[in-house]
Protein backbone atom coordinates (compact mmCIF):
# COMPACT_ATOMS: atom_id res chain seq x y z
CA UNK A 1 0.00 0.00 0.00
CA UNK A 2 2.73 2.49 0.89
CA UNK A 3 4.76 1.55 -2.18
CA UNK A 4 1.74 2.14 -4.39
CA UNK A 5 1.08 5.55 -2.80
CA UNK A 6 4.72 6.53 -3.30
CA UNK A 7 4.68 5.47 -6.96
CA UNK A 8 1.42 7.33 -7.53
CA UNK A 9 2.78 10.53 -5.95
CA UNK A 10 6.03 10.37 -7.94
CA UNK A 11 4.34 9.35 -11.23
CA UNK A 12 6.21 6.04 -11.28
CA UNK A 13 3.34 3.67 -12.02
CA UNK A 14 3.63 1.46 -15.09
CA UNK A 15 0.93 3.31 -17.02
CA UNK A 16 0.95 3.41 -20.81
CA UNK A 17 2.25 6.99 -20.92
CA UNK A 18 5.36 6.05 -18.93
CA UNK A 19 5.87 2.92 -21.03
CA UNK A 20 5.60 5.05 -24.21
CA UNK A 21 8.48 7.24 -23.02
CA UNK A 22 10.75 4.21 -22.95
CA UNK A 23 9.33 2.25 -25.90
CA UNK A 24 8.14 4.45 -28.76
CA UNK A 25 6.28 1.63 -30.46
CA UNK A 26 3.83 1.35 -27.54
CA UNK A 27 0.85 3.68 -27.78
CA UNK A 28 0.13 5.80 -24.68
CA UNK A 29 -3.65 5.31 -25.08
CA UNK A 30 -5.62 3.61 -22.29
CA UNK A 31 -6.30 -0.01 -23.22
CA UNK A 32 -9.53 -0.13 -21.18
CA UNK A 33 -11.55 2.86 -22.38
CA UNK A 34 -9.42 4.03 -25.34
CA UNK A 35 -10.57 7.61 -24.75
CA UNK A 36 -7.41 9.37 -23.63
CA UNK A 37 -3.75 9.03 -22.79
CA UNK A 38 -3.27 6.79 -19.77
CA UNK A 39 -1.31 8.57 -17.10
CA UNK A 40 -1.54 7.93 -13.37
CA UNK A 41 -4.50 10.30 -12.90
CA UNK A 42 -6.43 8.71 -15.75
CA UNK A 43 -5.77 5.17 -14.49
CA UNK A 44 -7.13 5.73 -10.97
CA UNK A 45 -9.58 8.64 -11.47
CA UNK A 46 -10.78 9.36 -15.03
CA UNK A 47 -10.94 5.88 -16.57
CA UNK A 48 -14.42 4.43 -16.87
CA UNK A 49 -13.49 1.51 -14.61
CA UNK A 50 -12.12 3.85 -11.93
CA UNK A 51 -15.23 6.06 -12.19
CA UNK A 52 -17.51 3.05 -11.73
CA UNK A 53 -15.65 2.04 -8.58
CA UNK A 54 -15.70 5.59 -7.20
CA UNK A 55 -19.39 5.97 -7.93
CA UNK A 56 -20.15 2.78 -6.02
CA UNK A 57 -17.99 3.79 -3.06
CA UNK A 58 -19.65 7.22 -2.76
CA UNK A 59 -22.73 5.42 -1.42
CA UNK A 60 -20.70 4.34 1.63
CA UNK A 61 -17.92 6.92 1.95
CA UNK A 62 -17.85 10.71 1.98
CA UNK A 63 -15.50 11.37 -0.93
CA UNK A 64 -14.46 14.67 -2.58
CA UNK A 65 -16.52 15.94 -5.48
CA UNK A 66 -15.64 15.38 -9.10
CA UNK A 67 -14.40 18.95 -9.45
CA UNK A 68 -11.92 18.47 -6.63
CA UNK A 69 -10.72 15.17 -8.11
CA UNK A 70 -9.56 16.81 -11.37
CA UNK A 71 -5.92 16.92 -12.33
CA UNK A 72 -4.30 20.16 -11.21
CA UNK A 73 -0.73 19.37 -12.15
CA UNK A 74 2.00 16.80 -11.81
CA UNK A 75 1.59 16.72 -8.01
CA UNK A 76 -2.20 16.43 -8.08
CA UNK A 77 -2.26 13.44 -5.70
CA UNK A 78 -0.15 15.13 -3.02
CA UNK A 79 -2.18 18.35 -3.21
CA UNK A 80 -5.45 16.44 -2.94
CA UNK A 81 -4.27 14.49 0.09
CA UNK A 82 -2.93 17.61 1.82
CA UNK A 83 -6.23 19.46 1.39
CA UNK A 84 -8.24 16.52 2.81
CA UNK A 85 -8.75 15.43 6.41
CA UNK A 86 -7.17 12.30 7.84
CA UNK A 87 -10.20 10.05 7.28
CA UNK A 88 -10.58 11.15 3.66
CA UNK A 89 -6.87 10.62 2.98
CA UNK A 90 -7.11 6.98 4.05
CA UNK A 91 -10.19 6.39 1.92
CA UNK A 92 -8.65 8.02 -1.15
CA UNK A 93 -5.50 5.93 -0.94
CA UNK A 94 -7.53 2.75 -0.55
CA UNK A 95 -9.80 3.77 -3.45
CA UNK A 96 -6.93 4.53 -5.81
CA UNK A 97 -5.13 1.34 -4.79
CA UNK A 98 -8.22 -0.76 -5.59
CA UNK A 99 -8.77 1.06 -8.89
CA UNK A 100 -5.19 0.25 -9.86
CA UNK A 101 -5.88 -3.40 -8.96
CA UNK A 102 -8.88 -3.48 -11.32
CA UNK A 103 -6.83 -1.87 -14.08
CA UNK A 104 -4.08 -4.51 -13.78
CA UNK A 105 -6.67 -7.30 -13.65
CA UNK A 106 -8.05 -6.18 -17.01
CA UNK A 107 -4.69 -5.48 -18.67
CA UNK A 108 -2.64 -8.36 -17.32
CA UNK A 109 -5.15 -10.75 -15.76
CA UNK A 110 -8.41 -12.43 -16.66
CA UNK A 111 -10.59 -9.32 -16.18
CA UNK A 112 -12.97 -11.08 -13.80
CA UNK A 113 -12.46 -8.72 -10.84
CA UNK A 114 -15.88 -7.34 -9.88
CA UNK A 115 -16.53 -3.77 -8.84
CA UNK A 116 -19.50 -4.90 -6.75
CA UNK A 117 -17.26 -7.26 -4.79
CA UNK A 118 -14.70 -4.52 -4.17
CA UNK A 119 -17.21 -2.29 -2.37
CA UNK A 120 -17.69 -4.44 0.78
CA UNK A 121 -14.01 -5.41 0.61
CA UNK A 122 -12.86 -1.79 0.89
CA UNK A 123 -15.45 -0.93 3.53
CA UNK A 124 -14.43 -3.82 5.77
CA UNK A 125 -10.74 -3.24 5.11
CA UNK A 126 -10.83 0.38 6.23
CA UNK A 127 -13.03 -0.40 9.23
CA UNK A 128 -10.56 -3.06 10.40
CA UNK A 129 -7.94 -0.32 10.74
CA UNK A 130 -10.32 2.20 12.30
CA UNK A 131 -11.53 -0.22 15.00
CA UNK A 132 -8.66 -2.32 16.35
CA UNK A 133 -9.39 -5.66 17.92
CA UNK A 134 -10.21 -5.35 21.62
CA UNK A 135 -9.67 -8.24 24.00
CA UNK A 136 -12.99 -9.00 25.72
CA UNK A 137 -13.24 -8.59 29.46
CA UNK A 138 -12.89 -11.66 31.64
CA UNK A 139 -16.41 -12.27 32.91
CA UNK A 140 -15.75 -15.65 34.54
CA UNK A 141 -12.55 -14.59 36.27
CA UNK A 142 -10.33 -17.17 34.57
CA UNK A 143 -7.80 -14.80 33.05
CA UNK A 144 -4.19 -14.77 34.17
CA UNK A 145 -3.64 -12.04 36.73
CA UNK A 146 0.12 -11.78 36.26
CA UNK A 147 1.92 -12.74 33.06
CA UNK A 148 3.86 -15.98 33.31
CA UNK A 149 7.61 -15.32 32.94
CA UNK A 150 9.46 -17.30 30.29
CA UNK A 151 11.19 -20.45 31.52
CA UNK A 152 14.82 -20.19 32.51
CA UNK A 153 15.70 -23.43 30.72
CA UNK A 154 17.56 -22.73 27.48
CA UNK A 155 16.08 -23.81 24.17
CA UNK A 156 18.58 -26.65 23.75
CA UNK A 157 17.48 -28.30 26.98
CA UNK A 158 13.76 -27.70 26.58
CA UNK A 159 11.97 -30.93 25.67
CA UNK A 160 8.32 -29.96 25.23
CA UNK A 161 7.73 -32.65 22.61
CA UNK A 162 9.19 -35.45 24.72
CA UNK A 163 6.61 -37.97 25.89
CA UNK A 164 7.13 -40.44 28.73
CA UNK A 165 7.18 -44.17 27.92
CA UNK A 166 4.27 -46.50 28.71
CA UNK A 167 3.98 -47.87 32.26
CA UNK A 168 6.71 -50.38 33.00
CA UNK A 169 8.94 -49.08 30.18
CA UNK A 170 11.95 -46.75 30.10
CA UNK A 171 13.04 -44.44 27.32
CA UNK A 172 16.58 -43.91 26.04
CA UNK A 173 17.21 -40.68 24.11
CA UNK A 174 20.47 -40.35 22.22
CA UNK A 175 22.05 -37.65 20.10
CA UNK A 176 25.47 -36.73 18.75
CA UNK A 177 27.52 -33.65 17.93
CA UNK A 178 30.14 -33.60 15.18
CA UNK A 179 32.68 -31.02 14.03
CA UNK A 180 33.51 -31.27 10.34
CA UNK A 181 36.77 -29.31 10.68
CA UNK A 182 38.36 -31.39 13.43
CA UNK A 183 36.57 -34.68 12.65
CA UNK A 184 35.71 -35.00 16.32
CA UNK A 185 32.41 -35.35 18.07
CA UNK A 186 30.53 -36.42 21.13
CA UNK A 187 27.50 -38.45 22.13
CA UNK A 188 24.84 -37.80 24.72
CA UNK A 189 22.53 -40.34 26.38
CA UNK A 190 19.72 -39.86 28.86
CA UNK A 191 17.51 -42.64 30.22
CA UNK A 192 14.20 -41.74 31.89
CA UNK A 193 11.42 -43.72 33.47
CA UNK A 194 7.68 -43.53 32.91
CA UNK A 195 7.44 -40.70 35.43
CA UNK A 196 10.11 -38.66 33.65
CA UNK A 197 12.73 -39.12 36.35
CA UNK A 198 16.29 -39.55 35.14
CA UNK A 199 17.70 -43.03 35.62
CA UNK A 200 21.03 -42.42 33.91
CA UNK A 201 22.75 -39.73 31.88
CA UNK A 202 26.08 -40.04 30.10
CA UNK A 203 28.21 -38.41 27.44
CA UNK A 204 31.27 -39.59 25.58
CA UNK A 205 33.99 -37.95 23.51
CA UNK A 206 34.65 -39.20 19.97
CA UNK A 207 38.28 -38.38 19.14
CA UNK A 208 38.00 -39.70 15.57
CA UNK A 209 34.74 -39.61 13.66
CA UNK A 210 34.49 -39.49 9.88
CA UNK A 211 30.90 -38.28 9.44
CA UNK A 212 27.76 -37.14 11.20
CA UNK A 213 26.12 -40.50 10.43
CA UNK A 214 28.91 -42.31 12.22
CA UNK A 215 28.49 -40.03 15.23
CA UNK A 216 24.74 -40.67 15.36
CA UNK A 217 25.24 -44.44 15.08
CA UNK A 218 27.85 -44.36 17.84
CA UNK A 219 25.36 -42.43 19.97
CA UNK A 220 22.82 -45.25 19.52
CA UNK A 221 25.48 -47.82 20.34
CA UNK A 222 26.49 -45.84 23.40
CA UNK A 223 22.86 -45.66 24.52
CA UNK A 224 22.36 -49.41 24.18
CA UNK A 225 25.52 -50.11 26.17
CA UNK A 226 24.39 -47.76 28.91
CA UNK A 227 20.98 -49.42 28.89
CA UNK A 228 22.63 -52.79 29.51
CA UNK A 229 23.93 -51.49 32.82
CA UNK A 230 20.43 -50.97 34.21
CA UNK A 231 18.22 -53.79 35.51
CA UNK A 232 15.13 -52.72 33.64
CA UNK A 233 12.71 -54.47 31.31
CA UNK A 234 11.35 -53.17 27.99
CA UNK A 235 12.79 -49.93 26.65
CA UNK A 236 12.42 -47.49 23.76
CA UNK A 237 15.48 -46.08 21.99
CA UNK A 238 14.76 -42.69 20.39
CA UNK A 239 16.94 -40.82 17.90
CA UNK A 240 16.23 -37.70 15.86
CA UNK A 241 18.08 -38.99 12.78
CA UNK A 242 15.82 -40.60 10.19
CA UNK A 243 18.86 -41.93 8.31
CA UNK A 244 20.07 -43.78 11.40
CA UNK A 245 16.64 -45.25 12.01
CA UNK A 246 16.44 -46.48 8.43
CA UNK A 247 19.92 -48.01 8.64
CA UNK A 248 19.03 -49.90 11.80
CA UNK A 249 15.60 -51.11 10.69
CA UNK A 250 16.63 -52.28 7.21
CA UNK A 251 17.01 -56.04 6.89
CA UNK A 252 19.35 -55.83 3.90
CA UNK A 253 23.09 -55.58 4.27
CA UNK A 254 24.41 -52.10 5.03
CA UNK A 255 26.72 -50.88 2.25
CA UNK A 256 27.86 -47.69 3.97
CA UNK A 257 31.20 -47.01 5.62
CA UNK A 258 29.57 -47.45 9.03
CA UNK A 259 28.34 -50.98 8.42
CA UNK A 260 30.35 -52.39 11.34
CA UNK A 261 28.64 -50.05 13.81
CA UNK A 262 25.24 -50.83 12.32
CA UNK A 263 25.90 -54.57 12.59
CA UNK A 264 26.89 -54.22 16.24
CA UNK A 265 23.73 -52.25 16.98
CA UNK A 266 21.60 -54.92 15.31
CA UNK A 267 23.31 -57.64 17.33
CA UNK A 268 22.60 -55.79 20.57
CA UNK A 269 18.98 -55.28 19.56
CA UNK A 270 18.61 -59.00 18.89
CA UNK A 271 20.10 -59.72 22.30
CA UNK A 272 17.86 -57.09 23.94
CA UNK A 273 14.64 -58.32 22.36
CA UNK A 274 12.51 -55.93 24.43
CA UNK A 275 14.03 -52.76 22.91
CA UNK A 276 12.41 -50.96 20.01
CA UNK A 277 13.83 -48.02 18.05
CA UNK A 278 11.72 -44.95 17.23
CA UNK A 279 12.11 -41.51 15.66
CA UNK A 280 11.69 -38.31 17.70
CA UNK A 281 11.73 -34.67 16.69
CA UNK A 282 14.70 -32.48 17.51
CA UNK A 283 12.60 -30.40 19.91
CA UNK A 284 11.82 -33.49 21.95
CA UNK A 285 15.45 -34.63 21.94
CA UNK A 286 16.85 -31.46 23.44
CA UNK A 287 18.34 -33.00 26.59
CA UNK A 288 20.36 -35.61 24.72
CA UNK A 289 21.42 -32.94 22.24
CA UNK A 290 22.69 -30.72 25.07
CA UNK A 291 24.61 -33.62 26.58
CA UNK A 292 26.29 -34.24 23.23
CA UNK A 293 27.19 -30.56 22.95
CA UNK A 294 28.68 -30.55 26.44
CA UNK A 295 31.38 -32.96 25.35
CA UNK A 296 34.65 -31.22 24.66
CA UNK A 297 37.74 -33.06 23.43
CA UNK A 298 40.22 -33.51 26.26
CA UNK A 299 43.42 -31.54 26.20
CA UNK A 300 45.94 -33.28 23.98
CA UNK A 301 49.13 -33.88 25.92
CA UNK A 302 52.42 -34.60 24.24
CA UNK A 303 55.52 -35.56 26.17
CA UNK A 304 59.00 -35.93 24.79
CA UNK A 305 62.07 -37.22 26.48
CA UNK A 306 64.56 -34.64 27.59
CA UNK A 307 64.14 -31.01 28.50
CA UNK A 308 61.08 -28.81 28.20
CA UNK A 309 60.26 -27.86 24.62
CA UNK A 310 61.48 -24.50 23.38
CA UNK A 311 58.88 -21.76 23.87
CA UNK A 312 56.69 -23.87 26.12
CA UNK A 313 54.80 -21.63 28.57
CA UNK A 314 53.45 -24.40 30.76
CA UNK A 315 54.22 -23.77 34.41
CA UNK A 316 55.55 -26.33 36.84
CA UNK A 317 52.14 -26.45 38.48
CA UNK A 318 50.47 -27.37 35.19
CA UNK A 319 53.17 -29.95 34.51
CA UNK A 320 52.57 -31.55 37.89
CA UNK A 321 48.79 -31.45 37.42
CA UNK A 322 48.98 -33.16 34.04
CA UNK A 323 51.42 -35.71 35.38
CA UNK A 324 49.05 -36.51 38.26
CA UNK A 325 45.93 -36.56 36.04
CA UNK A 326 46.00 -40.29 35.69
CA UNK A 327 47.71 -43.16 34.01
CA UNK A 328 45.31 -43.10 31.07
CA UNK A 329 46.94 -40.08 29.47
CA UNK A 330 50.51 -41.10 30.26
CA UNK A 331 50.06 -44.62 28.93
CA UNK A 332 49.65 -43.25 25.41
CA UNK A 333 52.51 -40.86 25.99
CA UNK A 334 55.00 -43.43 27.13
CA UNK A 335 54.24 -45.69 24.16
CA UNK A 336 54.01 -43.02 21.50
CA UNK A 337 55.16 -44.13 18.04
CA UNK A 338 56.24 -47.43 19.52
CA UNK A 339 59.02 -45.78 21.56
CA UNK A 340 58.92 -45.96 25.31
CA UNK A 341 59.81 -42.95 27.39
CA UNK A 342 61.58 -43.37 30.67
CA UNK A 343 59.09 -42.83 33.42
CA UNK A 344 61.50 -41.19 35.85
CA UNK A 345 62.80 -38.66 33.36
CA UNK A 346 61.31 -35.17 33.30
CA UNK A 347 59.03 -34.67 30.29
CA UNK A 348 58.35 -31.60 28.21
CA UNK A 349 54.60 -31.00 28.18
CA UNK A 350 52.77 -29.12 25.46
CA UNK A 351 49.04 -28.59 25.99
CA UNK A 352 47.02 -27.89 22.85
CA UNK A 353 43.53 -26.40 22.75
CA UNK A 354 41.20 -28.49 20.57
CA UNK A 355 38.84 -25.58 19.93
CA UNK A 356 39.06 -23.88 16.54
CA UNK A 357 40.57 -20.43 16.67
CA UNK A 358 42.98 -21.22 19.46
CA UNK A 359 40.54 -20.73 22.36
CA UNK A 360 40.56 -23.39 25.04
CA UNK A 361 37.30 -24.58 26.58
CA UNK A 362 38.37 -23.72 30.11
CA UNK A 363 39.65 -20.45 31.58
CA UNK A 364 42.79 -21.97 33.10
CA UNK A 365 43.73 -23.67 29.85
CA UNK A 366 43.30 -20.41 27.96
CA UNK A 367 46.07 -18.76 29.94
CA UNK A 368 48.32 -21.83 29.96
CA UNK A 369 48.03 -23.15 26.41
CA UNK A 370 49.03 -21.24 23.30
CA UNK A 371 50.97 -23.95 21.50
CA UNK A 372 49.40 -25.30 18.30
Amino acid sequence: MRIFAWKLATDSLAVMANVHRRINTVLPICTICGCAEEDAHHAVVNCTLAQALRSSMQKHWDLPSEAVMRKTGQEWAIQLLVNSNESTRVKLIFLWWRAWHHRNNVVHGDGKASVAASVPYLVNYVESFAHPRVIPTDVKGKAVIHPIPPPLIPDLVRCSDWKPPPPGWIKVNVDAAWDISTKRGGTGVIIRSETGSVCLSAWEHLPECSSALEAELLACLHGLKQLGKLPYGPAILETDSALVLRSIMEHSADQSDCWTITAEIKELLEFMNQVRVEKISRNGNGVAHSLGQLVRPPLRVEALAGKRARGCRCSDALFSAVEAAGSGWWKGVRERNGKKVKGGERKAVVVHSPVAGGRAPAADARSLSRQR
